[in-house]
């Protein structure tokens, strides 16, 4: 089936008003094989498994099929704790556990373990997990972050980095890569591999000390949740926007939570006002007095592939928004490339996924013929936030234009928007071409370049473009008239003659 990257616009009539077609279930200990009401995170697995933890209530981790419902706990699984704080699923569909007493992960079949005693986990309460571009898994914990790179751990304190309170409650990463975290005192921090910023109230004006989440939309816009009252936070780069009770239609101060759909819509959850949701434009929310949900206080959003809306209601249960027409596409956020040491790095993130054979990454000199460059798998059908990297190491001199081809496992596709970046890289070297002067064929040493050579005439515009063949691909330059030519390929050019 044919997915498109079109945001699907859906019509709000007013900030009280409902589509009538949509309906509420709500899930207990009283008609479901719920084991506890008091449920506080839900994640939704590659397969469409709900996962659901029970954080307080020491009630581990409830797993539901559709049908059937599955328990485990510290008795019954490798659980490090039956307080389960977040739960996270990586590429390959594991699970990852943040508990009260280390990291749990398994994989379907096994479990593993981490905690202090047994890895380099620089704290056992880990509060959120996120994985990059390198699969590298980053915990974000009450005593500072640690990074696992299946191998190696590595730990960032207020001591060893810039991190600016080692409570750190969330994190997020970002487009390009670059890590968020929200913590408890000392604001928001941003790390990017190398460099650390910081973001308190008195660097950028915003209510933001206590922060108890960051979320980042398809924009790249970073929303940060906050602890005393103050609302939430729009962060676009430049500007901090505040959105509370007395300037938006937000049902809640405290406690908010920032989740994304698939159609644009951005969700709050609060406690104690229910749940708001937000178009851009105009405001609805969903409480136990106009709706079917179970509780004002919602503690995590969770979509699935179907487009219904799932909310964990402490002591409530959950209870489950859905739209008998409702479908998910696969929904890109923006397509980024950025210049870096000759190379050019492309990244793009997916709030939804459905059916999702994965990208063909295609490059062009002109913005109108594209060839294939590389291929990166999707993630199938999910509800995740999944960020993709790719490398181009060998980008032509010049404007280097991208698309992305998204293919069903139908093999049905559909096209991105175009983006160009130019490369001015200093760091070119001579191709080595012969003959030159020359007057039928020349021939390009091209060993170790795979990619494009570009052929321009002394004005610059583009005469040809020619696959590479190998160590050495020859070029038929007989119809060239007589002058001065220009090879291009990635950073590396050349001059040669055409009498």
């Amino acid at each position: 089936m044919k997915r498109n990257f079109t945001i699907i616009l859906l019509l709000i009539l007013s900030s009280r008003s409902f589509c009538q077609n949509e309906t509420w279930t709500t899930y207990n200990t009283s008609n479901s094989g719920l084991i506890n009401n008091n449920v506080d995170w839900i994640a939704i697995d590659h397969n469409g498994n709900k996962w659901i933890a029970a954080t307080y209530a020491q009630g581990g981790v409830n797993v539901f099929d559709g049908t059937n419902w599955t328990s485990y706990d510290t008795s019954n699984s490798g659980l490090e704790s039956n307080i389960v704080y977040t739960i996270s699923i990586d590429s390959q569909n594991n699970k990852w556990f943040g508990t009260y007493h280390g990291v749990a992960k398994f994989d379907g079949t096994n479990w593993t373990s981490y905690d202090t005693s047994n890895s380099g986990l620089i704290n056992n309460n880990v509060r959120s997990i996120a994985l990059d571009k390198d699969g590298s898994i980053w915990f974000a914990t009450l005593n500072g972050i640690s990074k696992f790179d299946g191998t190696n751990w590595t730990n960032y304190t207020t001591s060893n980095s810039g991190l600016v309170n080692q409570y750190v409650y969330w994190m997020a990463i970002d487009a390009e890569g670059n890590k968020w975290f929200a913590t408890d005192g000392g604001g928001v921090c941003k790390f990017d591999g190398t460099n650390w910023t910081s973001y308190t109230q008195r660097s950028t004006g915003a209510s933001i000390t206590y922060a108890s989440s960051i979320s980042i939309d398809k924009n790249d816009d970073k929303w940060v949740g906050t602890v005393l009252n103050n609302g939430v936070y729009e962060f676009d780069g430049t500007n901090w926007k505040n959105y509370n009770e007395s300037n938006s239609g937000i049902a809640g101060n405290t406690e908010i939570y920032t989740f994304f759909d698939s159609t644009g819509n951005t969700w709050f959850t609060t406690n104690g006002g229910g749940v708001s949701k937000f178009n851009g434009n105009d405001w609805v929310t969903y409480d136990t007095a106009n709706s079917g949900i179970a509780s004002n206080h919602v503690s995590c959003m969770a979509v699935d592939t179907l487009g219904n809306k799932w909310f964990t209601c402490p002591g409530k249960g959950i209870s489950v928004l859905s739209a008998s027409n409702a479908t998910v596409p696969v929904t890109l956020g923006t397509l980024a490339a950025q210049l870096k040491n000759g190379q050019i790095l492309l990244s793009w993130t997916t709030y939804t996924e459905l059916n999702n054979k994965g990208f063909d990454i295609e490059r062009s000199s002109d913005g109108n013929i594209f060839t294939s460059i590389g291929f990166l798998s999707g993630n199938s059908t999910s509800t995740l936030q999944h960020t993709y990297f790719f490398t181009d190491n060998n980008p032509m001199y010049g404007k280097n234009f991208y698309r992305l081809k998204q293919i069903d496992f139908d093999n049905s596709y559909t096209y991105s928007n175009n983006i160009f970046i130019e490369n001015i890289s200093n760091t070119n070297t001579v191709l080595n071409v012969f003959p030159n002067p020359a007057t039928g064929t020349i021939n390009v040493n091209t060993k170790g370049y795979s990619g494009e050579l570009l052929v321009t005439d002394i004005s610059g515009h583009i005469i040809a473009v020619i696959a590479t063949t190998g160590d050495s691909t020859a070029i038929n330059v007989a119809g060239f008239s007589s002058g001065i030519y220009f090879l291009k390929a990635g950073n590396n050019s050349a001059r040669f003659i055409k009498k």
